[in-house]
């Protein structure tokens, strides 16, 4: 597989969520509301006949980067975590925490 055949998609992605989440900003509504839209219409692209840009070895690259991406994201957090801040916050926020990584993994194991 060529470079371009996976970087070409990943530009487009990028580009379109920026600029639809900026102008959805300026507009007075949240740019995660833009970079939402801006998915449903890139993920409308593979309903195209004969489309070129989403082909199933470009969906498989995007899925092992966005494998990636969710790693690093879910590193970044942890990082960010002010343990002082959850002890000030006490029970309820152990016991949210705990039932967010739980209750998730329980469904997805089922």
């Amino acid at each position: 597989m060529e470079y371009y055949t996976l970087l070409l998609p990943l530009a487009l992605i990028l580009l379109l969520s920026k600029t639809i989440g900026v102008g959805f900003r300026r507009v007075g509504v949240p740019q995660v509301i833009g970079m939402i839209l801006s998915g449903i219409v890139v993920g409308c692209i593979g309903f195209i006949p004969r489309q070129e840009v989403l082909t199933p070895s470009v969906l498989e690259g995007l899925s092992f980067l966005a494998k990636i991406g969710v790693v690093i994201i879910m590193f970044s957090a942890g990082l960010d975590t002010d343990l002082v801040k959850v002890k000030q916050t006490g029970v309820a926020a152990i016991v949210i925490t705990v039932l967010g990584v739980v209750v998730p993994l329980a469904w997805a194991l089922r």
